[in-house]
């Protein structure tokens, strides 16, 4: 495992998805519109402190929602009977929200104390403060430690 990654591209997204599988890692944004070079470090703390605080809210919610895209490549139903499974082991109400559009707006109205997203993982980082609900990606929900800061997933 290399000790640094450096990224070539655009946007926080990617970089992010190194740093949460291995936080131990240095991973560094060459932004080719910005023409800038910069550790991901403050964005990664920033993003992690977000989605600690999301999974704690999402842990005291009552009412869940299961967030399931109908856009082809994020139509993961597959994901629907395991998450029901753990919702029920942690005492929660769930219903299974079917939805083409996936955003912020449609999120912060929907009638649940908290989403999971099975759909496009980039919703639980690049969307991640405009949505004032608490949203956690289907691999967190389903892990039996979801506070596991070691090793945080992004699907």
């Amino acid at each position: 495992i290399p000790n640094s990654i450096l990224f070539i591209g655009s946007g926080y997204f990617y970089p992010l998805t190194f740093k949460f599988l291995k936080p131990s890692v240095n991973v560094y944004l060459l932004d080719v519109f910005r023409s800038v070079i910069e550790d991901v470090e403050h964005i990664y703390r920033k993003y992690l402190s977000m989605k600690v605080k999301a999974i704690d809210e999402f842990r005291k919610a009552r009412r869940v929602g299961i967030m399931v895209s109908r856009k082809p490549g994020q139509y993961r139903l597959d994901l629907v009977e395991p998450l029901m499974k753990r919702l029920r082991e942690l005492g929660k109400d769930c219903i299974i929200i079917d939805t083409d559009e996936v955003s912020p707006d449609v999120i912060n109205n929907l009638p649940v104390d908290a989403v999971i997203n099975t759909a496009c993982p980039r919703i639980g980082i690049d969307d991640l403060d405009r949505i004032m609900k608490p949203l956690v990606n289907a691999g967190d929900a389903l892990k039996r430690n979801m506070l596991d800061l070691d090793n945080l997933l992004i699907w």
